[in-house]
C-alpha cells in the first residue's frame, strides 16, 4: 500500500454522537534521517539525532472529554473495535498523574488510521495530543519536562508536543530544534505488512554493520530481520530521491528532490 502526497484537508464533519467532544487530529511523522548514538544505562535508552517531518495527510482522530471515570475506546476506520495490550493513553495518564500528583479522568475515542508498528509515530502522537489536552483542560501551569517525557514515556513525544512541522531532535529526543525540509518533499509512504518490535530491532543493532550511506541506522537490524524487503527498498532509490526506513520500520518513505524536473 502506498500513501501519496495529497492536499491537506481543511474541514471535516463530526458525527452527531461525537459533536460534544473535543476533536483532535493526531498526525503521523516520518524520519528524514535517524542516527543512533551511545547507550545510557542510567535511563536505559540510546541517545539519538533525527530530523522528523509531520505528515498531515495521515492521522488518527482523537475525541476527548472530561469524565468522572476514564474510559478509552479504539476503533479502526470501519468502526471495528480495537484493543492494545500496551495502551499509550493509559500509560500517559498514569505518567502525568505520578509527575503532577493529580488525577486526570476523561473519556476518549480514538479512530486509528496510522498503522501501528509502522515507524510512523502513531502512539507518541496520540500521547502528545492527550498531554496537550490535559494541560489545557486541567489548567496545568508547570508542565512535565521534555527530558522526563522522552526518557520515561517516549523519545518522539516532545517532537509532537512542539507542534513543529519539521524539527531535529537530539539527546534522548528531549532537545527539539525547529527545522525545514529544505529541497525535498515527502512524495510517498510504502506500507509493509511486517510488524517489527522496536525492542527487537534495537537488540539486533550492531554498530560495526552500519553502512555510512544508510540514512537510518536501524536499517541494518531491520533488514537482518526482514531480508525479503531489502530488494524492494533498494529498487525505490534513484538520483532524484531520498529513500529511508521510517523509525524502526516497517514503512519506507520516499522524499522527492524539488530541484529535479
Amino acid at each position: 500500500m502506498v500513501l501519496k502526497k495529497q492536499p491537506e484537508l481543511k474541514s471535516y464533519h463530526l458525527p452527531n454522537c461525537l459533536a460534544y467532544m473535543n476533536h483532535y487530529r493526531s498526525y503521523a511523522k516520518v524520519n528524514f534521517y535517524l542516527k543512533i548514538k551511545e547507550y545510557c544505562p542510567k535511563v536505559k535508552k540510546h541517545k539519538l539525532e533525527s530530523k522528523l517531518v509531520l505528515v498531515k495527510d495521515l492521522y488518527d482522530d482523537l475525541y476527548l472529554e472530561k469524565w468522572n471515570q476514564t474510559k478509552i475506546k479504539y476503533f479502526d476506520q470501519n468502526n471495528n473495535s480495537l484493543t492494545f495490550s500496551d495502551d499509550i493513553l493509559v500509560r500517559t495518564k498514569k505518567f502525568l498523574e505520578d509527575k503532577l500528583n493529580q488525577t486526570f479522568e476523561f473519556k476518549a475515542k480514538v479512530i486509528k488510521r496510522i498503522p501501528t508498528l509502522s515507524g510512523l509515530g502513531s502512539a507518541p502522537s496520540n500521547a502528545a495530543v492527550l498531554i496537550n489536552w490535559i494541560y489545557q483542560e486541567f489548567g496545568i501551569l508547570n508542565p512535565v519536562s521534555y527530558y522526563e517525557i522522552a526518557t520515561e514515556l517516549g523519545s518522539d513525544i516532545p517532537f509532537f508536543l512542539s507542534l513543529h512541522d519539521c524539527a531535529i531532535i537530539k539527546n534522548f529526543g528531549d532537545q527539539v530544534e525547529q527545522s525545514i525540509l529544505d529541497g525535498y518533499e515527502t512524495e510517498k509512504i510504502i506500507f509493509n505488512k511486517q510488524k517489527p518490535s522496536t525492542k527487537k530491532i534495537f537488540e539486533l543493532l550492531d554498530y560495526s554493520q552500519i553502512k555510512k550511506e544508510n540514512l537510518n541506522d536501524l536499517e541494518q537490524p531491520f533488514f537482518s530481520l526482514f531480508p525479503e524487503l531489502l530488494p524492494s527498498f533498494n529498487q525505490l532509490k534513484n538520483d532524484s530521491n531520498h529513500v529511508v526506513l521510517a523509525g524502526a520500520g516497517s514503512c519506507f518513505v520516499v522524499f522527492r528532490k524539488l530541484n529535479e524536473i
